[in-house]
């Protein structure tokens, strides 16, 4: 007989194909989803779906969401679950910030016990986005008892960092606090396994055991193509951040590229002009009443800059480096 939490038995056996791993046609339309090229993924995601594949419906329903398909992403949620997927199972669960109301998905509370059942039985082989899981989701008894709650917490980084289970890793960074030195040895050997992320997060960490080596690690992630590493950089050079000494030409340069990478749907705002004042400190007006202004980088300048900076992006390859953890809509 079936525990209670793990009800409808149906899902034991397709969360085990969910664990599996992506085949093929679904792991290229998660990359192809994390270049933003989501089109190109709905249609890979669609033929899997199409198969039975639950966890390619899934997939099919984050990129709905994307394409502006918002009410049809409910319904697409909804097949994965009855499908067995648990991270469709979660995303139908009435909670602040889920479109559940506002946009008629058929959510039920009910979901919320059939996800935790399907993450059991992934976290019981292992699988390490299920542990993470179960853990945001519910309070797990150990988390009750102190020393051993720290000892499950490595364990489940160890496990994290083993599997590039990243969007979840990081939030169990933060349980040993900013100051811990396991939070930054954590991050540090995530950068160094190549994951852009935790390479921008040591750029700009100013750690001393990194002291001179801020811009290098930054442009190591912003050359997998990650776009966060990018406005990490024009924000520092327009602030003028340790490592990065204000530069506006610079902040401007990696604003385009940010620009180019995000698709522009985000931006990070650089001021190329200043408005004189007097010398009382009142801003100087011409003769229809508006302030005066001076460029700080000419307009020439600026093409110049773009044109260079639209180049540069357009070798790199976007990645948005999300997965079913880190999904905005997933709340994770």
């Amino acid at each position: 007989m079936c525990n209670p939490l793990k009800t409808l038995c149906f899902t034991t056996l397709f969360a085990v194909a969910t664990w599996a791993s992506a085949n093929d046609g679904t792991a290229r339309g998660i990359a192809k989803y994390n270049e933003g090229a989501f089109h190109e993924a709905r249609s890979l995601f669609l033929a899997q779906s199409e198969k039975g594949d639950a966890y390619a419906t899934f997939w099919l329903g984050v990129t709905q969401w994307e394409t502006g398909e918002r009410f049809q992403a409910g319904d697409t949620f909804l097949q994965a679950a009855e499908m067995g997927d648990p991270w469709a199972m979660y995303m139908l669960v009435p909670r602040d910030g889920n479109p559940c109301r506002y946009l008629g998905w058929p959510c039920d509370i009910s979901w919320k016990a059939k996800a935790l059942a399907g993450w059991e039985i992934l976290a019981e082989q292992g699988n390490a986005k299920a542990q993470f899981a179960i853990t945001k989701v519910s309070q797990p008894w150990w988390e009750y008892i102190p020393f051993y709650r720290l000892f499950r917490y490595h364990e489940l980084l160890e496990t994290g960092l083993e599997q590039n289970t990243y969007g979840a890793y990081r939030k169990y960074i933060r349980k040993f606090g900013d100051r811990s030195r396991y939070y930054f040895d954590y991050i540090h050997r995530a950068a160094e396994k190549g994951h852009a992320l935790f390479m921008a997060t040591i750029g700009k960490s100013q750690h001393a055991s990194i002291k001179g080596q801020e811009l290098a690690w930054m442009l190591k992630s912003l050359d997998t193509g990650f776009p966060i590493a990018a406005r990490s950089l024009c924000i520092s050079y327009d602030t003028g951040m340790e490592g990065f000494p204000f530069n506006l030409e610079k902040a401007f340069y990696y604003s385009v590229v940010y620009e180019v990478l995000n698709k522009g749907r985000d931006e990070c705002e650089v001021t190329t002009y200043e408005f004189l004042k007097d010398e009382y400190g009142g801003f100087i007006e011409d003769e229809n009443g508006e302030w005066v202004a001076k460029d700080l980088i000419s307009e020439e300048r600026q093409q110049e800059l773009r044109k260079e900076a639209e180049a540069y992006a357009e070798t790199l390859t976007p990645n948005l480096f999300l997965d079913e953890t880190t999904i905005e809509l997933f709340v994770y």
